[in-house]
């Protein structure tokens, strides 16, 4: 008998799938070829570990990953678009679409010549990773794994190496080459708060203390708290410090509930702390100059707010003055238009038409602020889909702990996160940069294929 191509193919899949050199698992949440769900669970790994420090290979994989997980969730992930996520999502195609129609009836000489609905769609880019994924907590890891060692390894990919860190430590702010200085911080900063959520994954083997695993998260710890340092980004230092304390607080309750182990709860709070206790030392004994320099560099601005001293220079000098200046005509204009804002290019529109922004923040591209961002673009409306969004995720994580089905570092993290995350956004507009759409796809994909795994075996059993 005469074996096909297509037979061999799907013989050698196989045979990989039940080898046990098969870390990836199979798809629990649909219907998948094994020859397309490993292939591209290779290539959304490609996109983990590449996209921040090689732009084309990580691209190319970030489209093929995207457009075939649409493609599966259109047509064979019915069960899976029954929720509150499917009609966010409808909602940012219409709003920017809505938006763009009334700026061609209110300002047409100021309207884009095409609707752009990229803007907001591509926060749901975790759609097409959950459905990679496949509903397996094994894959997670081993995804956030990928991602964290490309993290760990671009200082010397995308960045200067050595040589880089070093000046970093000799008080200049350095930025690896990913994006700028602030995407950098934010990057290390996650990567930080993962380590620590997941410490007892790292130490303990079977039960046991492993010391490679010890040794490997000492060293993550240190890495990534001085790479939060060295790129000095005091909104990435105030989410880090405010996910921490939550972190902590959180673990505290916790461990006083009977039906928690209050020695697991022990362990992880000694490990947040230490964590956090790493992170001040490292800040004073190494870089007290780097922070105080930093922390001080405002004080110019904070003395004229204040009143105490007098200058129009002081403002555009310092970046909190360039921020508060430009959120507070942000804010005038939004009040014109509060429901459906200015447009896709209402940033664009605001910087370039305000004669109260002094001209040396005509070449701003955006607001520094992620929510800012969103209402000058697509008002209330706009920003209604981002909360609710949040809220989504923020949702399924509690309800999902509460029934069990989530544990305890997964949930730890995922809270630690959200808090970091509610924060930076405030300070820089990562949702409009494809490193905050990076990460926002990978950790919330992450975390939807459990809770849609989860669903789907409530449904079988009821059936």
């Amino acid at each position: 008998m005469r074996i096909s191509p297509k037979m061999e193919m799907h013989k050698i899949i196989k045979t990989i799938r039940n080898s046990k050199w098969c870390l990836w698992e199979g798809n629990t949440l649909t219907s998948i070829p094994d020859w397309l769900y490993f292939s591209v669970a290779l290539i959304l790994s490609l996109y983990a570990s590449c996209f921040m420090i090689t732009d084309s290979i990580g691209t190319i994989a970030q489209r093929i990953v995207v457009t075939l997980g649409f493609v599966v969730w259109i047509f064979c992930a019915k069960h899976l678009r029954k929720g509150p996520i499917s009609w966010l999502l409808i909602a940012a195609i219409l709003v920017p679409l809505i938006s763009w129609g009334a700026a061609h009836l209110t300002h047409p000489q100021w309207a884009e010549s095409s609707p752009k609905v990229h803007r907001l769609t591509s926060w749901f880019m975790f759609i097409p990773v959950l459905i990679w994924l496949g509903g397996r907590e094994k894959n997670v890891l081993i995804l956030w794994s990928v991602a964290l060692c490309g993290v760990a390894v671009s200082p010397w990919i995308s960045g200067g190496g050595w040589e880089e860190i070093l000046n970093g430590f000799a008080g200049q702010r350095v930025d690896f080459k990913l994006h700028n200085a602030q995407h950098a911080g934010m990057l290390f900063a996650i990567a930080l708060l993962g380590v620590i959520s997941f410490s007892r994954r790292f130490m303990l083997k079977h039960g046991e203390v492993s010391w490679i695993g010890v040794g490997l998260w000492s060293f993550f710890i240190v890495f990534f708290s001085s790479g939060v340092l060295v790129t000095q980004s005091r909104g990435v230092w105030i989410g880090l410090i405010f996910a921490l304390i939550i972190m902590a607080l959180i673990t505290v309750y916790l461990s006083r509930r009977r039906k928690f182990k209050i020695l697991t709860f022990k362990t992880i709070l000694c490990f947040v702390l230490l964590g956090f206790v790493g992170f001040t030392l490292i800040s004073y004994t190494s870089t007290s100059d780097i922070i105080l320099k930093r922390l001080s560099y405002e004080n110019e601005y904070m003395l004229k707010v204040a009143g105490v001293i007098d200058g129009d220079d002081v403002v555009v000098s310092q970046s909190t003055g360039a921020r508060v200046t430009t959120w507070l005509e942000c804010i005038k204009w939004a009040k014109e238009r509060p429901f459906i804002g200015w447009g896709g290019n209402g940033r664009r529109i605001v910087i370039q038409n305000s004669v109260d922004l002094p001209q040396q923040m005509k070449s701003y591209g955006h607001f520094h602020s992620s929510y800012l961002d969103i209402l000058i673009m697509f008002g209330v409306l706009g920003l209604a889909i981002y909360l609710l969004l949040l809220l989504s995720f923020i949702s399924n994580v509690w309800l999902n702990f509460l029934k069990e089905q989530l544990s305890l570092d997964f949930f730890l993290f995922f809270i630690a996160f959200l808090s970091f995350w509610i924060v930076v956004n405030v300070f820089e507009s990562y949702m409009f940069f494809s490193s905050g759409t990076y990460v926002f796809s990978l950790i919330v994909g992450g975390g939807m294929t459990l809770f849609l795994r989860d669903n789907c075996k409530m449904r079988e059993s009821h059936s």
